[in-house]
């Protein structure tokens, strides 16, 4: 790895994806690689003009039967393993990774920190998964929604878990409708030795953790976050490498992000444009000057040690009632009584309104800070 302004910063840089990405690949070699594809992009004749740079760097030390990985390593990423990695079992997870962070920052680098309020989401997974997939909206073409390794959104890999997803939605030229997909993340465990591992090593860990699904949307009001969740795993193009390793726990992670995009989609939501809290003040001060010049400056400073604008979300309510960083725990709290949208029968095909009595949630931890956590609207069949 070659040195990096950041590595001071490392913990605090492996919190969104989109930033650990870069991190773990802060490598002469990949470098060198990305610039070899971009000089290959204008030439329609060369094969690996389609190829991620990961995968090309995999495919340079086949050609030249060289080792991936140093001699210390390999007993850990044997060459079945990163054979898997750019094979059909992991459906070209590497690349996928690859093209949706480029597409995530050509349009805009939009990332939503819901980590503050994402325990509240975690509760009713279970009720998102019912939730019709057409009402889902978007803020963005493309956006990063990061809820936080803390929920323990399981990935099948000790100590790492599903922390956050791109989203991508765009309209379909022909047909209709919209297509959008989800490239989940994965933590890495805590105590991970990231930055005494090669570049190929970490590049698999990261391929590793993470999963892509794609859906389209043709007006299907009874398709629900649970059916789109089912048929990932029983269409033919999920490899049955994919269905065992992701088949138990994708259902969980789509909840939640159909969460995550419900709330952003809320009149009453929560955003704040800022950086993270370990950012120098001095320079978010200079960030938010009123002179443009200044801003700019002190933006450009920041960025250079690795700290970006982040969506802040929920910031105030997790205040409000005493909800613990870091934790997926909840304080007690009231939910107020409200109508509910229950759907049952053949393919959850019918619905019926009913009432849940309000109560209080967490009664062992205290009293209430707050009476009215939950304002449920009424809602229509």
């Amino acid at each position: 790895m070659k040195e990096n302004s950041g590595f001071g910063l490392s913990k605090r840089l492996f919190k969104f994806h989109p930033e650990r990405f870069y991190l773990l690949r802060d490598a002469v070699s990949w470098d060198a690689a990305l610039g070899h594809l971009r000089a290959c992009a204008n030439d329609v004749q060369e094969g690996h003009r389609l190829m991620g740079v990961s995968e090309f760097m995999h495919h340079v030390a086949l050609a030249e039967n060289m080792a991936a990985v140093p001699t210390h390593e390999q007993g850990d990423f044997t060459m079945s393993r990163i054979a898997n990695v750019f094979s059909e079992e992991f459906g070209e997870q590497a690349n996928g990774l690859e093209t949706l962070l480029a597409s995530w920052q050509a349009e805009g680098k939009h990332l939503f920190d819901l980590s503050p309020i994402s325990a509240m989401f975690a509760a009713s997974t279970t009720k998102a998964c019912h939730m019709p997939l057409a009402g889902l909206q978007f803020p963005f073409t493309d956006c990063y929604l990061h809820w936080g390794a803390h929920l323990k959104i399981p990935t099948g890999m000790p100590g790492r878990y599903i922390d956050g997803c791109y989203v991508r939605c765009e309209k379909n030229e022909e047909g209709g409708g919209r297509s959008f997909g989800f490239g989940f993340t994965s933590s890495f465990p805590s105590d991970d030795a990231w930055e005494e591992r090669s570049l190929m090593g970490n590049v698999v860990m990261d391929a590793e953790g993470f999963f892509f699904c794609y859906s389209r949307d043709n007006g299907n009001s009874d398709e629900t976050v649970n059916s789109f969740a089912r048929g990932v795993m029983n269409c033919e193009g999920a490899s049955r490498g994919v269905t065992q390793r992701w088949g138990n726990y994708v259902e969980a992670a789509l909840a939640m992000a159909a969460n995550c995009l419900y709330y952003l989609a809320w009149d009453g939501r929560d955003i704040e444009d800022t950086f993270d809290e370990k950012a120098p003040r001095r320079l978010v001060d200079q960030a938010r000057s009123a002179k443009a010049t200044e801003a700019r400056r002190g933006a450009s400073k920041l960025n250079a040690l690795g700290f970006r604008v982040i969506k802040l979300c929920g910031r105030k309510l997790s205040q409000k009632i005493g909800m613990v960083s870091g934790s997926k725990e909840m304080p007690a709290h009231w939910r107020r009584g409200h109508l509910h949208i229950v759907r049952f029968g053949p393919r959850w095909s019918q619905k019926k309104v009913m009432w849940r009595d309000g109560l209080l949630v967490n009664k062992h931890k205290g009293e209430p800070t707050d009476r009215r956590l939950y304002l449920a609207e009424p809602v229509a069949a």
